[in-house]
């Protein structure tokens, strides 16, 4: 399991092995700046080496509200969606934790209103130590950019910047 908390969003999740390759994970995740709520599920399916780093690729779906408020973004409004998200991850182990960056790039379908698309491709680099036998804690930092069209909510394109806590926990 892990969670996570930082700017601009909470989330928890859980994940499973099901193979030597394969893992499950159900999530949910508020961006407490934009309100927006996702609450979905990952596959992730290990490939294989590149050099020092094990690679693998990651597709995640997940409901998608905005709650619409307008205290941090003031052209937010209200919208429900479809998230899709494909991504690549290389991870590492380095020192007493680990080191992996991802690539994803989610996009959201709207449907409340007139319908419309966000796309929002970000990289980010994260860095967990062992604390404890089945503990991990870390940071998470990232960039990325966000657009869309038709009747999405803060579609105008603009950078954005992720900076998480993280928290690991194995359960079994």
């Amino acid at each position: 399991s892990l969670g996570w908390a930082g700017w601009p969003s909470l989330g928890l999740m859980y994940g499973q092995g099901i193979t030597n390759v394969d893992d499950l994970a159900g999530f949910g995740e508020l961006d407490w700046a934009t309100t927006e709520l996702r609450l979905g599920g990952l596959y992730r399916r290990a490939l294989g080496k590149a050099g020092d780093f094990d690679v693998a690729g990651r597709f995640s779906a997940a409901w998608y509200r905005d709650m619409g408020p307008t205290y941090v973004e003031s052209k937010n409004h209200a919208d429900l969606g479809l998230e899709l998200s494909p991504g690549l991850s290389a991870s590492r182990r380095g020192g007493s934790g680990i080191f992996s960056a991802t690539v994803e790039a989610p996009l959201t379908i709207t449907f409340k209103y007139g319908k419309g698309l966000l796309f929002a491709p970000r990289l980010s680099a994260a860095y967990e130590a062992l604390l404890y036998p089945d503990f991990t804690i870390g940071a998470r930092i990232g960039l990325g950019y966000r657009a869309g069209s038709g009747d999405a909510p803060l579609k105008d394109g603009h950078g954005e910047l992720l900076f998480v806590l993280v928290a690991g926990y194995q359960l079994l």
